[in-house]
């Protein structure tokens, strides 16, 4: 089992995770495995131990999808598949990853169900939300966003958007939302981002200076980026919490991948996205 890989849930019906989770394995060179969660019912509790007889049929179920799943990818992908027995799905998609230390785990937005909230609710290592549509997904990501407001957490985001684009190549676009009482101090939060992005072949750094409500703005500018990095403020439940309270407008039903770094997140520099992983929670002195 290879570690700071990544790890994807895929259910069978949403292609966008699968395909969003290749890309990025490709990009960062890591592992890629891929999670078919099912529901394991536990043993009645009778004088003799019985198992659920439905535990078998869904675990076969959950096999053929991930060998759908494999056939979907390209012959030179580095992936191992999983069944993934699950009480709690979003909790065993958290166990596996703290498994495997990734470095990012792929999740679908929440169309059946809270997995993708609850999965960032525990996160310790980024997570992206991708669209379910894999049209949505672009085949070599370009064009790398970052919703800044100049706190430590955009920060973070700032610096993994910067990875992915010094990856391959690249554009980072730094966006910021502004209204008319804080554009000069935005702007200066602009011009302190672009210098932080580090000098590297292949490159560019842009700035938007967005005016309106954030959510909107933000959902808005989505349509030209190939993935957004932002950073959640979170220190319980995180929808409401990611730059305020437009993360359900980022994540719900996503117009491209969004990549939201949680709040006990810290720079580790030894990882394929220069943040911590899902095993490596010490907070910096």
């Amino acid at each position: 089992m290879s570690v700071h890989g990544v790890l994807v849930a895929h259910d069978g019906h949403s292609f966008g995770p699968l395909r969003t989770a290749e890309r990025l394995a490709g990009r960062l060179g890591v592992e890629l495995t891929v999670a078919c969660a099912f529901h394991y019912a536990p043993a009645a509790l009778t004088a003799r131990a019985v198992p659920d007889p439905g535990n078998l049929r869904r675990e076969e179920r959950a096999e053929e999808r991930l060998e759908q799943a494999r056939a979907l990818l390209a012959a030179d992908v580095d992936v191992d598949v999983v069944p993934l027995p699950a009480v709690d799905v979003a909790e065993a998609l958290r166990d596996e990853a703290v498994a495997r230390d990734a470095c990012l785990v792929v999740v679908g937005p929440d169309l059946r169900g809270a997995v993708a909230s609850r999965v960032l609710q525990g996160a310790s290592c980024p997570v992206v939300v991708a669209p379910s549509d894999a049209l949505l997904v672009p085949d070599v990501p370009r064009t790398f966003g970052v919703a800044y407001d100049g706190s430590a957490p955009s920060r973070l985001a700032l610096a993994a958007a910067a990875q992915l684009a010094s990856l391959g190549g690249g554009v980072v676009r730094i966006l910021t939302v502004a209204d008319g009482l804080t554009v000069s101090r935005t702007i200066d939060d602009l011009a302190r981002a672009t210098a932080a992005v580090p000098t590297t072949a292949g490159v560019e750094v842009e700035t938007r200076l967005l005016r309106g409500r954030p959510g909107r703005e933000l959902r808005a500018a989505c349509e030209d980026l190939d993935l957004l990095a932002c950073g959640s403020r979170s220190r319980g439940r995180l929808l409401g919490a990611v730059l305020g309270s437009v993360s359900t407008e980022l994540v719900d039903d996503p117009v491209c991948p969004v990549l939201v770094v949680p709040a006990r997140a810290r720079r580790r520099s030894a990882t394929p996205l220069g943040l911590t992983t899902a095993t490596w929670t010490r907070r910096s002195p």
